[in-house]
């Protein structure tokens, strides 16, 4: 099976977005800043109650609030502001160039011009849908994106890739910041 797409820099985006939403670390990192700032605030806040400053603790203990609702949205919003900005500046000339993906039983390679590479199937781990895309998994690290609208039988295309004995994972219910 061979599929013929080019990838665009939301496509890109998409991927590090999902990559990032699964890392632990990342999680680990955001629920921190959560976290500390929170405290933070309400330390302070309680330092000025105990000083009797009632409307300067309340404030700083307000904040510590507002900033444990907020910032997820905030972080999300900051996140993928970078990321654009990341993706603009480092895939110059790896936009919108035409990729050729072609499965065989043994091996999936793909081609994009001068560059060509080729992933035995034991180096592949698994393969991922989302809503957009899908995104096949090297063990070793990266992925292989696809997208859903360069395949014209997606269901074709998921079975020739568990026939080669990829595991598949459904995420089609993925979203950033959920």
């Amino acid at each position: 099976m061979t599929i013929n797409y080019s990838l665009s820099q939301d496509d890109f985006l998409q991927y590090h977005l999902y990559t990032s939403s699964h890392s632990e670390l990342a999680r680990k990192k955001r629920q921190r800043s959560r976290l500390l700032l929170s405290i933070g605030y309400t330390a302070v806040g309680s330092f000025f109650l105990f000083k009797e400053d009632k409307n300067m603790g309340l404030t700083f203990i307000l904040m510590g609030l507002l900033w444990f609702a907020v910032q997820p949205i905030y972080v999300r919003y900051r996140y993928k502001k970078h990321v654009k900005a990341h993706l603009k500046e480092s895939l110059k000339g790896a936009v919108d160039r035409p990729i050729s993906l072609t499965i065989s039983d043994k091996q999936i390679s793909t081609q994009d011009g001068e560059n060509e590479a080729q992933f035995a199937i034991s180096e592949l781990s698994r393969f991922v849908e989302l809503p957009q895309h899908f995104f096949i998994e090297v063990v070793s690290s990266g992925s292989i994106i696809i997208p859903k609208s360069a395949i014209s039988n997606q269901q074709q295309f998921i079975q020739e890739l568990k026939k080669v004995g990829l595991d598949y994972a459904d995420h089609t219910a993925w979203k950033w910041g959920k």
